[in-house]
């Protein structure tokens, strides 16, 4: 029986330096991973019984990319330039643009940009996104 799952080189990242009015593609991704997760507070008390016990606390998520660096590409550029503290919006869209079509955008800040230059392969980034706020997933 085939799979109903979606191909990963479908999905689309885009970043935007204006508060989400225009979207850039960032360019010769090959790989990118969301990150969602919750910080757990500790409600463990003599009346536990000698089980821990947790309460839900703040959610957090972040995202990282491998990409074939490209230099140039406003997508790129755009993420290289908010080094300086400046505030993104990302939207991924892991089945492409269409109408239906599901994605996420949430509001970002570069936690790291490194690139590579390997002597047998072609030059690559690795980026780290920390999500400020929530990750919106919404129908496109």
């Amino acid at each position: 029986m085939p799979s109903n799952s979606t191909a990963g080189f479908n999905a689309t990242i885009e970043v935007s330096t204006d508060g989400g009015a225009n979207y850039i593609p960032v360019l010769e991704v090959r790989d990118f991973k969301i990150k969602r997760g919750q910080k757990l507070m500790d409600a463990t008390s003599h009346s536990s019984g000698g089980d821990e016990e947790h309460k839900s606390g703040l959610r957090n998520w972040s995202a990282t990319a491998e990409a074939l660096r490209v230099y140039g590409d406003a997508g790129q550029d755009a993420v290289e330039a908010a080094l300086n503290g400046a505030e993104l919006k990302i939207r991924y869209r892991p089945k492409g643009s269409g109408a239906g079509k599901p994605q996420k955008i949430g509001s970002i800040l570069i936690e790291d940009f490194e690139e590579s230059a390997p002597n047998s392969d072609l030059i690559a980034t690795n980026i780290t996104f920390r999500g400020t706020g929530p990750l919106v997933s919404s129908a496109q």
